[in-house]
């Protein structure tokens, strides 16, 4: 009860303006509370009072509201979103919106966490006002919705209050939209209970203030005035400051209008004074704007130009605070209609020999940008160009090492031919023939293409050793096996990759060979990559005396034409030939291992 009766006489010292005695006693209680909850009350009373007073020392009680938060127990979420909430609170005042917002925000979780619905709706509501700082209107509504969808179904406990400032923010939203009598109407019933339930004087000033925004829009202009002076009445006596510097600015401007210039000059020093004392960036912005207007009414040009860039350089501030892609495209909009009549203003004081340089700059600027954006743009024409005749360049070479396997694998079959013919074996030669044709129908076709499907190099290798056995009278066998989860029609390769190794075995592995020769061709998947292996059971590469000269020239197309590939697609191209050979060193045949990265369509 003590503590209550010394809080209400330092209210009493407060009404009648002692603020530094109330300050020094809260301090003074703080200090000497015995308990932490008495402490915390005292704590809160300081927060609130130097918010609107003095930021450093409000930053400074937000810290200690922080810790006495932590330490709490059962209370701690409770004690967390209040805190938040006053962290919120310095972010508006220092125009850090995204910081607002985002403590804001933290506080709502907190509160729904609690299912704390008087805690909630004063949330939304400044989340609604922080909204419609960044003139984001949309989201200020949906918040502005919650709070009043909520306020509906609450005691009068909780509408105390909270309703007020609800309806304060929806008539803020309205004002934003230009709609003056909305927004009269719901500024009006905000006024209302706030008189009638003696709300926080800062509040009901500003209730009064919004009223004098809607009238003006309304152009009832003595109803504005009325509403201005009574909220600098009450804004006087709580020495609220920034608002005191928005009320003087508004009068000024009813005062210009009625040409009454001295009393409107007095009003705009007063409210720049009280924003630069209050550091409120967007009050002092709007004051400049009304000393523009106003000297220009004077046709003061110099005194308009002095203002002029007063404001275009606080422009700057405002929008290092604020974020999104309105305030963006706003702050470019700004920023050029400024500079166009700061060029006005210089033309009217006969400062043409300036205007002169500053374009003569800009021009420079302009075309030198224009070179570079030119120089960019042949660089990329050029790095293009080479980049598309270096991939003509490997296509052709491509295609040239094709060719050259090609016509070898067409001579010997020809010869095939010509040997049955020689025999009289034309049924024979008729079936060869028959073969022959078809598989050059699929040579000549996949000569075309750069990658060919797994399923059709498997066909043309199986027509190719059909044939090859047929005219070496079943002197081998072979088997082709491929990895059943591979999908043979969607996986491509270049064609005839082991085609020429092949033909190696049969025309020079087999060559003198006592057993029966037989070819293995396996296909399979191995770390991201298609692995194909290729055995034969012959004299194997040191054994024959052409054989030298076939396989190198075999290896070095094949290798030639794997390095074409990996310049060009960055892949990684293998090959490996090695000889099977037994424990006791015999050799029993050749391995040929290709490793090709995955191709697909």
């Amino acid at each position: 009860m003590k503590h209550k009766l010394v809080i209400l006489a330092l209210f009493c010292y407060l009404s009648n303006g002692a603020q530094t005695l109330y300050a020094d006693s809260l301090r003074n209680l703080y200090t000497t509370a015995p308990k932490d909850s008495s402490k915390s009350i005292y704590l809160n009373l300081l927060s609130v009072y130097f918010l609107n007073n003095n930021l450093d020392s409000a930053k400074r009680y937000a810290a200690l509201l922080y810790e006495d938060a932590i330490k709490r127990k059962n209370k701690k979420t409770r004690a967390l979103a209040r805190v938040y909430s006053y962290y919120g609170d310095i972010a508006a005042k220092e125009e850090k919106y995204a910081e607002l917002i985002e403590y804001q925000s933290k506080a709502l979780s907190l509160m729904q966490e609690l299912g704390d619905t008087d805690g909630m709706i004063r949330t939304y509501i400044r989340l609604g006002n922080a909204y419609l700082l960044i003139n984001d209107l949309d989201k200020a509504k949906v918040q502005a919705f919650n709070a009043l969808n909520l306020l509906k179904n609450t005691p009068e406990s909780i509408q105390h209050n909270t309703l007020s400032r609800g309806y304060n923010l929806a008539g803020e939203i309205q004002l934003k939209h230009k709609q003056f009598d909305s927004a009269l109407y719901y500024f009006e019933k905000a006024n209302k209970r706030a008189v009638n339930e003696k709300l926080i004087e800062w509040f009901v000033a500003k209730t009064f203030e919004n009223k004098a925004r809607a009238y003006i829009g309304l152009k009832q202009y003595d109803l504005a005035k009325q509403q201005f002076e009574k909220a600098l009445n009450i804004n006087t006596k709580i020495s609220n400051y920034a608002a005191i510097s928005t009320c003087r600015e508004g009068l000024a401007n009813l005062l210009q209008n009625a040409n009454k210039i001295d009393s409107a000059l007095l009003n705009l020093q007063t409210a720049e004074r009280m924003a630069k004392q209050m550091n409120t960036i967007p009050a002092l912005l709007t004051t400049y704007e009304s000393y523009i207007e106003l000297f220009h009414q004077q046709k003061k040009y110099q005194e308009e130009s002095i203002y002029l860039r007063k404001k275009l350089k606080l422009n700057d501030s405002i929008a290092a605070r604020r974020y999104g892609t309105e305030l963006a495209r706003a702050k470019i909009k700004f920023e050029t209609h400024e500079k166009e009549r700061e060029n006005t203003l210089l033309a009217n004081q006969s400062k043409m020999q300036q205007l002169e340089l500053k374009e003569t700059r800009n021009k420079m600027v302009v075309v030198c940008m224009a070179s570079l954006l030119v120089l960019i743009g042949l660089i990329g024409v050029l790095r293009y160009t080479r980049l598309k005749n270096r991939e003509r360049t490997l296509q052709l070479e491509q295609n040239v090492l094709r060719s050259q396997m090609n016509p070898h694998f067409i001579f010997n079959a020809l010869i095939a031919i010509q040997s049955f013919i020689y025999k009289n074996e034309s049924t024979m030669a008729g079936k060869y023939l028959s073969n022959f044709a078809k598989l050059m129908r699929s040579i000549l076709e996949d000569s075309k293409e750069e990658f060919i499907s797994l399923s059709t190099e498997i066909n043309t290798l199986t027509y190719y050793l059909e044939l090859q056995r047929l005219r070496f009278d079943n002197q081998f066998e072979f088997q082709i096996e491929v990895d059943p989860t591979l999908e043979t029609d969607l996986i491509f390769l270049p064609p005839m990759l082991t085609q020429p190794f092949i033909e190696n075995s049969i025309e020079h592995g087999f060559l003198g060979l006592e057993r029966k020769g037989f070819i293995s061709l396996k296909i399979s998947a191995k770390n991201d990559c298609l692995e194909i292996h290729l055995n034969d059971n012959g004299v194997g590469l040191s054994n024959q005396e052409k054989q030298e000269t076939h396989t190198s020239m075999a290896t070095r197309i094949t290798k030639e034409r794997l390095a074409l590939l990996q310049r060009k697609y960055k892949g990684s191209y293998r090959l490996e030939i090695t000889e099977i050979k037994t424990s006791a060193r015999q050799v029993q045949g050749v391995a040929v291992t290709f490793n090709i990265p995955f191709v697909t369509k």
